[in-house]
């Protein structure tokens, strides 16, 4: 089960986190052979969202057709199979070394991967149309002699660009994409560089607060020190001072404990000035009406696209014949996370080759009543 796992996130980027639960909850552990977890439902979780996964079950089909909450779609596990057959295949086209094979070698590669040459058929033509491979014959499962289908098509148009003296077509999708990103940061830092100053004066405001507070506190502590020596040898005695000296360090302590019991921390100078300084500086912010989640997250924001930037840079001084391996660096943290019509959108490949993924009801009730 973990490769199948891990084949869905290699699949698509946009998928952070996919794991597997039981249909009470409860988290199935990745060593698990997933042929003993197809045996019951079970649900799928991609990126914190549940599809569940079904057993065929006619009965059970016509009894949950009849209840109002089919209104979420589900998957059977023959689909949850195809998934990952189609998957592994698209992988292994990508992945394979050499930069062509013949039909028949194709065939061969789908049959070891689960897909019936009929099925493979139809990829290939989906293959093509989404840039996996080059094949512009077509395709038969009966004679499948004869014909190559190339790989890596783009690095295969990248290098035919560069040899006629045009520029490759990844290294356009690259520079445009950096400047794009350039011209966010552009608008951005403006704005961030007025924030971060207006955030900074309040800082400093609320620095200069503790600051005060401090050398009243040290001038405090100074003169209670010249009033009880002034007490004790000058206007009383020691005898009359030494149960006030008692008392008032006794009375510190209680303080020191009332102050641990607030704030749970030592009664400490550094924690002393620390708690006056944010107490002062949250005041300021609300009295200001300073947003600092959103400054804190445009200042994320313009980090995260300078480091777009970089992995830019860094590619562009590859090769242009590895620069297409990279194109995903060209998606944006917000195409990770889209949802593409439904939310159970699992690949590309599977578009429009698998419509019939999502149990149709309507279409289980019918065959219910056949059988």
């Amino acid at each position: 089960m973990q490769e199948f796992l891990e084949r869905v996130q290699k699949e698509d980027p946009r998928i952070k986190s996919v794991h597997i639960r039981s249909r009470c909850g409860k988290n199935i552990p990745n060593e698990e052979n997933i042929q003993r977890v197809a045996a019951t439902d079970f649900q799928l979780i991609v990126n914190e969202q549940a599809i569940p996964i079904r057993v065929p079950d006619t009965k059970r089909d016509l009894a949950l057709s009849s209840r109002a909450e089919l209104g979420a779609p589900q998957i059977d596990v023959k689909s949850f199979a195809r998934i990952s057959s189609i998957i592994a295949f698209r992988g292994a086209l990508e992945n394979a070394s050499q930069w062509k094979i013949s039909l028949r070698e194709y065939f061969q590669l789908g049959v070891d991967h689960g897909i019936s040459k009929k099925e493979a058929t139809k990829l290939l033509e989906h293959f093509q149309e989404t840039g996996i491979v080059f094949y512009y014959g077509k395709p038969s499962a009966e004679d499948p002699s004869g014909d190559f289908i190339f790989l890596q098509p783009k690095i295969v148009l990248d290098a035919y660009y560069e040899s006629i003296g045009l520029t490759p077509n990844s290294t356009l999708q690259f520079r445009k994409k950096r400047d794009d990103i350039l011209q966010q940061i552009l608008i951005l830092e403006p704005q961030v560089a007025t924030c971060a100053q207006l955030y900074q004066q309040l800082k400093n405001s609320a620095a200069r607060y503790s600051s005060c507070f401090s050398y009243l506190l040290t001038g405090t502590l100074v003169s209670g020190f010249g009033l009880y020596f002034w007490l004790s040898f000058f206007h009383f005695s020691w005898d009359i001072m030494e149960p006030v000296t008692y008392f008032t360090g006794f009375g510190v302590s209680i303080i020191g404990y009332t102050w641990w019991s607030i704030t749970n921390q030592e009664y400490e100078y550094a924690n002393v000035y620390d708690y006056i300084y944010r107490r002062k500086l949250d005041k300021l912010i609300h009295r200001a009406k300073f947003n600092l989640p959103h400054f804190q997250d445009m200042t994320d924001k313009v980090r995260f696209l300078k480091d777009r930037v970089d992995e830019m840079d860094a590619v562009l001084a590859k090769p242009v014949q590895l620069q297409a391996k990279y194109l995903h660096v060209l998606r944006d943290e917000a195409e990770f996370t889209k949802v593409r019509g439904d939310p159970y959108y699992v690949s590309t490949v599977l578009d429009d080759i698998t419509p019939n993924l999502v149990v149709n009801p309507a279409a289980n009730v019918k065959k219910s009543e056949r059988v």
